[in-house]
């Protein structure tokens, strides 16, 4: 999964390189359209799959019929995003592009088999094989888009190179998956599905409001390259992302575990969120240190272009600790069947974080942007965090998270210092320091990992 989101973050970066903030801001805008379209069409079934799939098997007959209406849904969801394309109610920014738009959107199809299948593996726990998947997805992506743009530099071959990277990573997934599904077995009515569905649906609705809202509206209110300013930081934070995407994977099961008492839930939750702590926060700490470095070095070519992005990161990586808790905080509430307490705090989430941005966006743009971004994410965290607490007075967040942050930041005056004296060691002295604090106190303990993956016997 590292070497993947290394990949996928190698070719954002040439691609920046090479086509520059604005081509690169209509990219972004158009990804997130995708993203958007995606998870929408997905209608919560993802969630809903992996949380059945680790208390019973599934059949082939199933897996076909959730697919099919996953394709469905995205027909729809596309047909009336073309309709308000049409109408220029979204997407000005997209003007011109038609048939690079047209083959991002279409691998919205191929991504949903894969999805799907991903799902499966989730909730068998099968990582190595999620991990596999993440790697022939991004690792296709980085040998085709870099391909194209290096033989014509345009928005044309980046689309291109992402839908044969949706196209490979679909027919892999299938075949990763079969030894997994019974051809018989209990059968499973798509409006039951549909309706245990419903409430993760709903809450992915207002996850699209909150996390994507601002890649929609900063093209529509300030000029286009503003977007590419901002995509390069959140491109460089999401990259980071796979330590909280593979932690929420491992314990997703674990809290829907039937057999599993809620002290014992509490207990996993605790060590997820103290490890990804531990991780999280010594970055928040030390990127806005090194962040004109780290934006001229992936950007030798378009240096002065793309200098606004170091503002925006240096903002943005402070939402990082909340989105790696957010992810397995929300699993935690879905694996437990209480859905719904996580829909009403991340509607609520959504409905500030859009009422922030119509402010924030005009008057900042891009910085606008990030600061909306870190206050939504840490407001929705600790909301979380409190609702646990009040219904499970076991559950001890203190001692997960406030140790990681106090260590982080007493680390943070050696990076200082070293980036006023030697720039080019700020980077490993910080780490090295950290990591001999982190040997000292013992925060984490590796054994929390290994429980964490390991994968269920089914009969």
């Amino acid at each position: 999964m590292l070497v993947g989101r290394l990949l996928g973050f190698a070719v954002m970066v040439i691609a920046g390189n090479l086509l520059g903030p604005t081509t690169f801001g209509v990219f972004a805008n158009a990804t997130t359209y995708l993203m958007v379209i995606s998870i929408l069409s997905t209608f919560g079934i993802d969630l809903w799959l992996a949380r059945h799939v680790a208390n019973e098997t599934l059949t082939w007959r199933a897996f076909a019929g959730i697919l099919g209406w996953r394709l469905v849904l995205s027909s729809l969801s596309i047909g009336v995003f073309v309709v308000l394309l049409n109408f220029k109610i979204v997407g000005d920014a997209l003007a011109g592009h038609k048939w690079s738009v047209t083959l991002i959107l279409a691998s919205v199809f191929l991504d949903h088999i894969s999805m799907t299948a991903n799902a499966v593996l989730e909730g068998r726990k099968k990582l190595s094989s999620c991990a596999l998947l993440s790697l022939t997805r991004w690792g296709s992506f980085a040998l085709f888009a870099i391909a194209f743009l290096m033989f014509k530099p345009v928005l044309f071959s980046l689309a291109s190179g992402l839908l044969l990277a949706s196209c490979i990573r679909a027919v892999f997934s299938l075949i990763i998956v079969r030894p997994l599904m019974q051809e018989s077995g209990r059968v499973i009515s798509m409006t039951w599905v549909l309706k245990q569905a419903t409430p993760m649906a709903i809450l992915n609705f207002m996850i699209v409001l909150y996390f994507h809202i601002d890649m929609l509206m900063l093209p529509e209110m300030v000029a286009t390259e503003q977007t590419g300013w901002y995509k390069m930081a959140y491109t460089l934070v999401e990259a980071l992302l796979f330590v909280s995407s593979g932690i929420a994977a491992a314990l997703f099961p674990l809290f829907s575990k039937e057999a599993l008492s809620m002290a014992e839930k509490v207990r996993h939750l605790e060590k997820g969120m103290k490890i990804l702590c531990v991780a999280a926060f010594p970055i928040a700490w030390g990127t806005p240190l090194v962040a004109e470095q780290i934006i001229k070095l992936i950007f030798p070519a378009q240096w002065p272009a793309f200098q606004p992005s170091a503002d925006s990161l240096s903002i943005l990586i402070w939402s990082l600790p909340f989105m790696f808790m957010n992810a397995t905080l929300v699993r935690f509430f879905l694996g437990i069947y209480q859905a719904n307490k996580a829909l009403w705090l991340v509607s609520l989430t959504a409905v500030l974080n859009i009422g922030l941005n119509f402010y924030s966006i005009p008057h900042w743009g891009h910085i606008g942007a990030a600061v909306a971004t870190v206050i939504s994410e840490g407001l929705l965290c600790f909301a979380m965090i409190f609702v646990i607490k009040r219904d499970t007075p076991s559950f001890r967040p203190i001692p997960a998270v406030v140790p990681a942050f106090l260590l982080a930041a007493l680390v943070c005056p050696v990076g200082l210092l070293t980036n006023q004296t030697v720039p080019l060691l700020t980077i490993p002295a910080a780490a090295g320091t950290y990591g001999l604090a982190l040997w000292a106190f013992r925060l984490v303990d590796r054994s929390w990992l290994s429980s964490f993956a390991k994968e269920e016997k089914f009969d």
